[in-house]
């Protein structure tokens, strides 16, 4: 379920190369990036759903008979579920296999309805006025619960008019900004129609414009971005709703004649075509929805979530801005750096610095490299659905940015938990750079393989001939582990949560989360690829034995 990738990161069962599998140069997106996530991963991609999917992990395939509707003479017509195929009733009596993921329809409905349902609780049993849920015996967990969760919907301004119009005019700007900077226009992989769709790469644009445009703002006092911070719940329902009706209006358009549907997303049921995307690619004009919203909206979201609580916590504090500064600080360009930033080491906590500091940088060089998303299977074989649309938009930006939100809350509510003790930021600093150095090399390496296995970087790389024609890597990162780039990207969320110290359990949610994620992605992947490469599959798994933990798993 962004961010990410999104997200997510997910990859295509007819790529060239076994890398492919294994990650993208986006972030985890996701979406993602997605419960991608985001779901975003996200993520990502949240992604990630971010993309970022949920930690489901059973498949179900059932035999279903189709309707029989009136014979078409000489119109032969495909109703195989694994191709993508222009909408067309299925011929009389023809019996097809229908492919679940997430359980089927029961999986997709508790997740269309439970997801969002998550995001709230994460506001409801941590939030500044209530505190945080502590680790304590499950009799006091359960009361506490409850009693926060009360007092969280008593409270009200769960959804108000000016944060829907925000998130609104938020969306819109970024679909203008991403429509009137420039941008590479890069080709997609081939779908199996043959066609190659053309994609606008500008993402990183957009984020370094608004993000840098927005503090800047802020600090002088011409907009008050603490106010995300101040109407965290109500933006939430915004971009909820907003991704329920673009679930919807995707859904419907998907029947408009002439449409290319993904290979999962025509089962005929409609929660479930709903839920994982029906339409490949769902298009206005030459403005793609699924791409645009796996990488800029929500991502770039999710850090701004993330500054607005430096923001709220710098003003808490006493914070003045740039109108505080003495003018003597401020002569020289060198000097007004300095204040600055001894300005805002003062009046904001180390840690939430540093978890923001985290964010930004994941989002950075996830949009730097947008285009690896194109090679993704939420670009190139999933279709645009809730599953995306909410991941990207909401779990992202939403569930991701819950380790700054808990360390601004307690600097409001004025907690003696919550600190960052100086050995944790400088633990935290090591296991993200750690972590940066498996994901990025990880997925570099396979890109550039991907591009040019001929390339002298990655000339020596060790590789597997299979009967297909394609090569696996069996040396380098990738003969560490067949999954060592998800490593990486664990330990840097794992990095990213632990300047919120370990008084409470809530802001680890991601790290837990998104473990999980990548064991059910895992799983996934094996599966494709067992059915891809058949005995192959089984010789490269004896050259790198391990999953995710080189020696360990």
């Amino acid at each position: 379920m962004p961010p990410r990738r999104r997200v997510q990161l997910k990859f295509p069962p007819d790529s060239p190369h076994i890398q492919d599998l294994h990650g993208g140069g986006a972030s985890a997106p996701a979406a993602a990036r997605s419960p991608s996530p985001p779901p975003s991963s996200s993520a990502g991609r949240s992604r990630a759903l971010s993309n970022s999917k949920s930690s489901s992990m059973k498949n179900n395939t059932k035999k279903t008979t189709s309707p029989s509707p009136p014979p078409r003479a000489n119109k032969k017509i495909n109703t195989k579920a694994s191709e993508p195929a222009k909408s067309a009733p299925a011929k009389p009596n023809q019996t097809s296999e229908v492919h679940y993921e997430f359980n089927g329809p029961i999986g997709a409905l508790g997740i269309t309805i439970g997801l969002p349902v998550v995001c709230y609780l994460l506001v409801a049993v941590c939030n500044a006025k209530q505190g945080c849920v502590a680790i304590t015996p499950f009799e006091t967990i359960a009361s506490r619960l409850k009693a926060q969760v009360n007092a969280f919907w008593e409270r009200g301004s769960i959804a108000t008019g000016d944060a829907a119009v925000a998130y609104l005019i938020w969306f819109v700007g970024c679909a203008a900004l991403h429509l009137l900077l420039p941008g590479a226009r890069i080709k997609g992989t081939k779908l199996k129609t043959g066609e190659q769709l053309t994609y606008k790469i500008n993402g990183l644009y957009t984020f370094l414009l608004t993000t840098f445009g927005l503090a800047y703002l802020a600090y002088v006092g011409a907009f008050k971005l603490s106010y995300a911070y101040h109407a965290y719940v109500p933006l939430l329902t915004a971009s909820v709703a907003f991704s329920y009706a673009l679930s919807i209006y995707v859904y419907a358009m998907s029947f408009v004649k002439g449409k290319l549907l993904a290979e999962g997303g025509q089962t005929g049921n409609v929660l479930y075509d709903f839920f994982i995307g029906r339409e490949l690619n769902p298009r206005i004009g030459s403005f793609d929805w699924k791409e645009f919203c796996e990488l800029v909206p929500g991502l770039t979201l999710w850090v701004l979530l993330d500054m607005a609580c430096c923001h709220a916590a710098y003003m808490h504090s006493g914070g003045g801005g740039w109108a505080s500064l003495p003018a003597s600080a401020t002569a020289t360009p060198w000097s007004a750096a300095s204040a600055v930033a001894s300005d805002v080491l003062t009046h904001i906590p180390i840690g939430l610095l540093l978890v923001t500091a985290f964010h930004w940088w994941y989002v950075f060089d996830a949009l730097y490299n947008e285009r690896s998303i194109l090679t993704t299977m939420d670009i190139t074989t999933d279709g645009f659905g809730f599953m995306l649309a909410f991941g990207d938009l909401a779990w992202v930006p939403f569930t991701y940015s819950l380790p700054a939100r808990y360390l601004a809350d307690r600097v409001i509510a004025g907690d003696s938990y919550g600190t960052t003790p100086p050995w944790l930021s400088v633990a935290s600093v090591v296991l993200f750079f750690a972590g940066y150095s498996i994901f990025r090399g990880a997925n570099g390496t396979k890109d550039l393989f991907r591009r040019n296995p001929d390339d002298p970087r990655v000339k020596h790389i060790k590789v597997l001939p299979t009967k297909r024609g394609t090569k696996l890597m069996v040396s380098g990162w990738w003969g560490m582990a067949r999954h060592i780039n998800y490593t990486g990207d664990w330990v840097l969320g794992l990095a990213w949560c632990l300047p919120c110290g370990f008084d409470r359990v809530i802001p680890y949610f991601y790290a837990v989360y998104f473990a999980v994620l990548l064991v059910h992605r895992d799983l996934r992947d094996e599966e494709m690829c067992e059915k891809k490469y058949g005995k192959d599959w089984a010789t490269y798994k004896q050259k790198v034995p391990y999953r995710f933990i080189p020696g360990v798993y």
